[in-house]
Formats: C-alpha cells, sequence, structure tokens
C-alpha cells in the first residue's frame, strides 16, 4: 500500500527526468513506448538556478497505466527528488486511489514521505496517516494511523461503524510483518478496546504463523471459556492450528487442527484431548479423572482419472464427550459412506466410476454414542463392496430394448458379541420405457437375485449356519402424463400404476436382518418394485400400488406438486410386522407429499402417512423456509401416532429465525419444542447490529436437555465480526 504509492511517484519523477533530458538535446532520442510520459500543466517553469524543473495548475502525468494528479510537481535535477503538493492524487493500474497534501521521493525510492496520507483500498476499506515514512532499509512507518472497512461519511461529527487506531503501524521489509503500537478499537468513534502491541502478516506476502483471533464464551455447565489459536504455516502446502482452551471450571483442553494438500490429493485432521477433572455442580462431583480426547480427520486421492481412494476417522473417548465439551462436526459427512444420529463412522475406502460402471470397497468401523442400555456391540464391517456395470440395448423399431445392470455386493460384519454375518449377492435388473397410444407411458421391468449368507451368533439367537435364496421378480408401471395451459398457468396430472410379480416366502425367519431394521415405505418408494430398498429384507409376492402425481406451474420458479397414492400385496409377512415399515398388513396406510415453492420468498414442503382404514392422520413432517418483508426464519413441524412408535406419540416443532427491525437491527430467536411433553428442550434469544463492514450479535441460550448427568444449562454470546479483520467471540450456544 504505501510502498506502491512511493513506487510510482518515484517511476513518474524517473520518467519526468528523461522526458527533460530528451527536450534538451537539439536531436532528442527515441524514447520506448513503454517509458513514454504524459505531461499536462497550466505553467511550465525552469528553475536553472536551484536546478528544478516546476509544473503548476492542476498538473497531470500518466505513466504505464498510472496517474498522478497535483496542484504542483516539483523534480530537482541536482538531488535528483521528485515533489508534488497540495491535492496530491496517485491512481494505480487496478484503478486503486492514494491521497496525500505532500509528497516527496528520491528516484531510486530510498527515502520519501507523504503527509495528510490516506488509501483507497480494495473492498472498500479505507487507511490513513498524519504522515507516512517511505525508508528503503527499514520498511514503511505511518504515524497516527487510523484504518476502516466501513464506508466513511464526510458529515461533521460522523464516525464509522467501526475503526482501528494506532499511534504508530511500522511495515517490516525483512520481516515481513505490520506492526501496531498502542492500538484502539473503536465502535462509532467511542474506544472499546486497547492493545499496546500487535502484529500481523504484510497482506503481500505468503502464509505467516501467528496469534489468531481469540473465541470467548461463558456457560453455565464449564464457566468463562477462552480459546487463543496459534497458526503455524509449516510450509506452502501444510499448515498447523494449536488450540488450546481454558474453562473456569473445569481442566483446559488442547486441540489441534492439521491440513496438508498434496499432488494427488488431500488431509485433513483435527482433534483435541484433556486430563478431565469432575464436573462440579455445587457438592456433586460428575464424571471421573481421566484422559478424555476426540478425532475427526479424512483425506481422499486420486490413484487416476477414474479410481480414487481416501479415509475418515471419526472417534471419542466416550459416549458424551462432544456434548460435555461442545464439539462440533459430529454430523458431517467424511468418506464415501454415512452414518446415523449419533454415530460415529471410521472408514478405509476406493472408488472407480466410468460411464458405464461404477464400483465402491470399504472398510468400516461404527462407535454407537445413542447410550442405550443392552445395546448390542458395534459391528466392524471389513470390508463392504459394490459394482455395478450398466449395458445398453438401444432401440428396435422405435422400440426401446431397455437398459441392463448387472452388479455384485458384498458385506462382512464381525462382532465379539451378537450376531456376525458375511453376505454376497449378485443382481440383475432390465427396465425399458416406451410411450405408446395417446402418450401412455409404458416401462415393464425385471429383477434376480441371489443372496448367500454365512452367520454366526454368540448369543444363540441364530443358529450358526449357510444360507442361500433365490429371488426374483417381474412387472410393469403405466402412467399417463396429461397436460394443460391454462393462461400463466401449466397443470399436469399424472396417474401411475405399477404391479410386479415375485418370490414369495423370501424373508426366512433364520435370515439376519441388519441393513433394514428402522425403515419406512414412503412416497418415495410407491413406485418401486420393492419397498424394501436394503439387502437383507425383500418384498415377495404379489404387489400392487396406485397414485397421481400433481403439479402447477407458473412464472419463474413458482410451483405447487403433490403425491398420493397406496401400496396393496396378496400376502404380509411377518418380517415387515413393525407398524412403522407400512408393509405390516396387505393394504399400506396411504402415502402423501406435497410443496409450495414460491422463489425465495416462501417454500413449503409436508410429507404425510393416513390410516387406511380411517382416514385418521398417523405421521406429518412440515417444513416451511420464509424470506419475505422483514422476516427470515426456518420451521419444521412433526407428529409421529403412538402406533407408530415404541416409545409412545411425539410431536413438536422447532423454529430459527430473524426479524429485522430497520436497516441494520434485528431481533433473532430459534426454539426446540417438545409439545407431547411440554418441553422445550432448547431455546435462543438475542439482538443483533448488521451494516455493511460489521456484524455485532447477542445471544442468550438454554440448554434443558438432561443426557447422563449433564444437566440444564444457561449461557450468554456475544459474537461479532467486521470486515477484513474477521471474526471473534462465541461461537457456541451451551
Amino acid at each position: 500500500m504505501v510502498a506502491n504509492f512511493f513506487r510510482y511517484a518515484a517511476a513518474l519523477g524517473a520518467v519526468i527526468s528523461i522526458s527533460n533530458a530528451a527536450l534538451a538535446q537539439s536531436t532528442p532520442p527515441q524514447i520506448p513506448q513503454q517509458e513514454r510520459v504524459y505531461l499536462n500543466a497550466e505553467r511550465l517553469i525552469e528553475d536553472r538556478d536551484n536546478e528544478q524543473v516546476i509544473y503548476e495548475g492542476n498538473v497531470v502525468a500518466r505513466f504505464a497505466g498510472r496517474s498522478l494528479r497535483a496542484d504542483r510537481v516539483i523534480y530537482d535535477r541536482k538531488n535528483r527528488i521528485v515533489r508534488a503538493q497540495g491535492n496530491v492524487e496517485i491512481i494505480d493500474e487496478e484503478g486503486q486511489s492514494r491521497f496525500a497534501d505532500e509528497i516527496q521521493v528520491d528516484e531510486n525510492l530510498k527515502d520519501g514521505y507523504a503527509l495528510n496520507f490516506s488509501s483507497r483500498l480494495e473492498g472498500g476499506a479505507v487507511a490513513t496517516a498524519a504522515a507516512a515514512i517511505h525508508n528503503q532499509n527499514k520498511g514503511n512507518t505511518l504515524e497516527q494511523m487510523a484504518y476502516t472497512a466501513c464506508p466513511v461519511c464526510t458529515e461533521p461529527g460522523s464516525e464509522p461503524t467501526w475503526s482501528i487506531k494506532a499511534k504508530r503501524a511500522v511495515q517490516n521489509k525483512e520481516t515481513q510483518m505490520i506492526s501496531y503500537q498502542h492500538a484502539f478499537l473503536n465502535i462509532k468513534g467511542v474506544p472499546i478496546m486497547y492493545v499496546p502491541y500487535f502484529a500481523h502478516p504484510d497482506p503481500s506476502s505468503d502464509r505467516r504463523s501467528g496469534l489468531l483471533p481469540p473465541d470467548v464464551g461463558l456457560s453455565s455447565k464449564t464457566g468463562l471459556e477462552y480459546e487463543q489459536p496459534y497458526y503455524w504455516a509449516i510450509s506452502p502446502h501444510s499448515e498447523l492450528t494449536f488450540k488450546p482452551k481454558f474453562f473456569g471450571r473445569i481442566n483446559p483442553a488442547l486441540g489441534l487442527e492439521y491440513k496438508k494438500r498434496f499432488y494427488s490429493g488431500y488431509v485433513s485432521a483435527e482433534g483435541a484431548f484433556t486430563h478431565e477433572a469432575p464436573f462440579k455442580d455445587e457438592a456433586i462431583k460428575i464424571g471421573d479423572e481421566t484422559w478424555q480426547s476426540h478425532l475427526f480427520a479424512e483425506g481422499k486421492f486420486d490413484i487416476n482419472r477414474d479410481w480414487q481412494w481416501g479415509f475418515a476417522v471419526e472417534a471419542q473417548s466416550d459416549d458424551t464427550y462432544d456434548r460435555r465439551y461442545d464439539i462440533d462436526g459430529l454430523h458431517l459427512q467424511r468418506g464415501i459412506y454415512a452414518s446415523q444420529s449419533r454415530n460415529m463412522l471410521t472408514q478405509l475406502y476406493t472408488q472407480g466410476q466410468t460411464e458405464s460402471m461404477y464400483t465402491e470397497v470399504g472398510l468400516l468401523r461404527f462407535q454407537d454414542l445413542s447410550s442405550v442400555a443392552g445395546r448390542p456391540e458395534t459391528p466392524l464391517v471389513l470390508p463392504t463392496a459394490f459394482a455395478e456395470k450398466n449395458f445398453s440395448f438401444g432401440d428396435w423399431k422405435n422400440f426401446d430394448l431397455g437398459n441392463l445392470s448387472v452388479s455384485g455386493s458384498a458385506a462382512v460384519i464381525e462382532r465379539n458379541v451378537g450376531l456376525s454375518s458375511r453376505r454376497a449377492t449378485i443382481d440383475t435388473n432390465w427396465r425399458s420405457r416406451n410411450i405408446v397410444g395417446p402418450g401412455i407411458v409404458v416401462e415393464p421391468f425385471a429383477q434376480a437375485r441371489t443372496d448367500l449368507y454365512n452367520i454366526e451368533d454368540s448369543t444363540d439367537e441364530f443358529e450358526s449356519q449357510t444360507l442361500s435364496r433365490g429371488l426374483g421378480l417381474a412387472g410393469i408401471q403405466v402412467s399417463y402424463p396429461l397436460t394443460k395451459r391454462m393462461g400463466q398457468f401449466d397443470i399436469i396430472i399424472e396417474p401411475t400404476l405399477m404391479g410386479a410379480f415375485g418370490t414369495k416366502g423370501a424373508n426366512d425367519s433364520s435370515l439376519p436382518n441388519i441393513d433394514a431394521q428402522r425403515f419406512e415405505a414412503d412416497e418415495s418408494t410407491l413406485f418401486k418394485p420393492s419397498a424394501a430398498s436394503s439387502y437383507d429384507l425383500w418384498e415377495g409376492g404379489n404387489r400392487y400400488s396406485a397414485g397421481i402425481n400433481a403439479a402447477l406451474r407458473w412464472g419463474n420458479n413458482n410451483s405447487i406438486n403433490g403425491v398420493f397414492g397406496q401400496r396393496w400385496r396378496d400376502d404380509a409377512d411377518d418380517r415387515f410386522q413393525d407398524p412403522l415399515t407400512n408393509l405390516s398388513g396387505k393394504e399400506s396406510d396411504y402415502v402423501a407429499a406435497a410443496s409450495l415453492n414460491l422463489g425465495d420468498a416462501l417454500n413449503l414442503s409436508t410429507r404425510l402417512r393416513i390410516d387406511e382404514s380411517d382416514f385418521e392422520l398417523k405421521r406429518i413432517d412440515a417444513r416451511a423456509t420464509v424470506n419475505y418483508w422483514r422476516f427470515k426464519n426456518r420451521l419444521q413441524y412433526f407428529r409421529l401416532d403412538e402406533s407408530l412408535s415404541n416409545i409412545g406419540g411425539q410431536e413438536g416443532f422447532s423454529a430459527f429465525g430473524t426479524f429485522r427491525i430497520n436497516k441494520n437491527w434485528g431481533l433473532v430467536a430459534g426454539i426446540d419444542r417438545n409439545i407431547a411433553d411440554e418441553f422445550n428442550p432448547r431455546q435462543s434469544y438475542g439482538v443483533y447490529y448488521q451494516d455493511d463492514c460489521s456484524l455485532f450479535e447477542l445471544t442468550f441460550d438454554r440448554n434443558q436437555t438432561q443426557l447422563g448427568d449433564l444437566g440444564p444449562t444457561e449461557s450468554i454470546n456475544f459474537r461479532f465480526s467486521l470486515k477484513s479483520i474477521g471474526n471473534a467471540g462465541s461461537n457456541t450456544f451451551d
């Protein structure tokens, strides 16, 4: 910033000297195009006694895409110094402007100064100084400097939302660091934070090691929290961040975050550890003195154009560690396999894909955090594998001959206690699609599958043995899309029928059910040949479904969509006795879904399950996002009938949103409500201020969940973000 200011002035001065020397010769030499300078002034004065050339009156100098404007420019031939005075402005090639009342710089850019210096930076930020001093050996110094990324108003008494003011700022050329002495953070001109000294890397330098902004919070569970990260730039391709965190009521913890990029991929890891002292709640001690830790890591690498391999690690020392220490990241997707809620998954995998084939192989380890008494031991999957090859048969006399997919799957699941199984599957699927008559869509399909199992059970619930089964089905799906244009509206109605005839009695009681313990046949599987999309359970016998899809569309991205239907079977299957599956009898409940989309302003969606005999609503899951006027909200409501749950009926809603009071001020609120138990597990309320350059947020949060020995907690959190500076404060709500 400062160096470029003097560099441009010196370059213009050097060219001015060349231009004047050329004019003094009887036969001016040829000046290269890139070194030519354009000068315009009202007066040109040559002071031969003092060996000076003076340009006065609206001086404009342009050189190599840069320009200088001033009331007066003096070139001292004797001392080879350029001085510009009065309303000095230098504009660089990118259009950024720098201003001063007066600048002076020698032709070789060794020394120089600028008085009442100011610069408008990228993104609208502004830096000012009473004096800017340049020294070739020591670097640049700004005296009485100020910096803000907020819009600056020229009205008297007006102050930006925030600014940083320092007695002195020094840019050290050797260390590539900028240091500040006696710095204040000002909010609307009022100093709220004082730092006697701090430093950060020069923006023009590469990544540099140093302290990052701290993270501060206050919780009734852990007391005052303070985290001070330190960033270590190990190399251009790797970095490590130390995150020591201190608590008012428990022992400190050390967090680490490592990242490294390779030619063919990357590795990232984040974790923490602590020697845990008991959580103290008045006279009650919670927990034992022991080491506690967690680790989240992942990596992915290219083998060649079609193949990759990778890994992901998720592990923690006990079931409630993440909730005791407010660890984020448990539900992030790592690797190609996803785990369920309150389950951690460690995986090693390889994956390949071409235009007609897909393959994946993985080794998996699960860690169950659900704290359910009597749960089976967490399994190891060594390995799981899947491969699929697709074949297209093309057309014959305008008749689609369809597509065939052949796939193989295998899973080896090992437990020290409980059921261990080994499964291998070969599956073939064929389907075609043709339009006949007045637009009727006909889709015949067929499937053949073979499963081979070997099971061992330490609890003797299943007899250790090797089993096999052959499965097959064939059927057809028929739909008749009807469309009509009415004014600005497009109406689409599509009745659909599906019938499939398949193997009966396929779910022998001696076969294990590992991958379909909790599933539900809903609108997404209404027209699928088998509503049980897992491997271990198969929807056998003859089954049928009927339903209707409908849509109303208008304008840009405005629509109403819906689906409604039911499924039937010739024979009931005892393996689907859980009512939640919606396959427990010969007739399923009615399933439905609907959505309303009005661009960004409003989006509504709901999924329903309706009793097939008395039309009583048994399940509803509704979601809404609203971004209209001053409201921006996200809402969700759910209700589950007690007949579908072994823990009784469930009903609740969650809502989170903001209300903008005016241009800058607003309210923020969130709540999770358990209607069935008349209980609010979590709620938060707050106020925020936001403008073009900053965000300030103050919230109160209460978590009333009782998890083991961890009871309700409350916290007050303050968070602020300053444009171009970064974030500080608490980013947790517990």
